[in-house]
């Protein structure tokens, strides 16, 4: 008998294939130079994820990938499954790093987390190869500003700068399933 584990990768998987198959219709747009590390004397940096406030339209086009991909495992209301799925709405992991959110949407997670005081194994695939930066932006300017969340929409170009920058890193890499 197939595990849970098998069975919810396995719909992961399938998602991240039709979404694949898609036509990407929004281009990557990286940044022109490389930002300039800022003297020490200076004021602590901004939040470099925070892109102003979030229009209506970046907001439905997140929600559209939301429902695409998001929701066979955090559920309609962004509550997930309690030991199983973390929650995006409320979630205090999510909120407290931005930039982080950002690398577990692009490389995945597979190491123990708390959220809201209760743990998960953390298994997320990544989908760096699945969805383009604005959908990337898209989706998070959604998540942050759905179900009490409130927050700054993400730019495309942040995001793009971001997977420019851990493009080295390793995507995290599903464990094989049980037969």
């Amino acid at each position: 008998m197939r595990s849970f584990l098998a069975v919810f990768l396995g719909i992961v998987t399938a998602l991240a294939a039709t979404l694949l198959a898609l036509p990407r219709s929004a281009t990557v747009v990286a940044p022109a130079t490389a930002p300039e590390a800022a003297p020490a004397s200076a004021a602590p940096a901004v939040d470099p994820t925070l892109a102003g406030p979030p229009t209506p339209a970046q907001i439905a086009r997140g929600a559209r990938t939301y429902r695409t991909l998001c929701l066979a495992c955090h559920l309609p209301d962004g509550k997930g499954m309690t030991g199983l799925v973390p929650p995006l709405a409320g979630a205090d992991f999510m909120a407290a790093d931005r930039t982080r959110t950002v690398q577990i949407v692009l490389k995945g997670l597979n190491a123990p987390i708390t959220v809201n005081g209760v743990a998960y194994q953390g298994l997320m695939p990544g989908l760096e190869n699945v969805l383009t930066d604005a959908q990337v932006a898209d989706v998070l300017t959604y998540v942050f500003n759905s179900w009490g969340n409130t927050g700054e929409a993400f730019a495309p170009e942040h995001i793009a700068a971001l997977r420019e920058q851990w493009r080295a890193l390793a995507p995290v890499v599903a464990p094989p399933a049980n037969p």
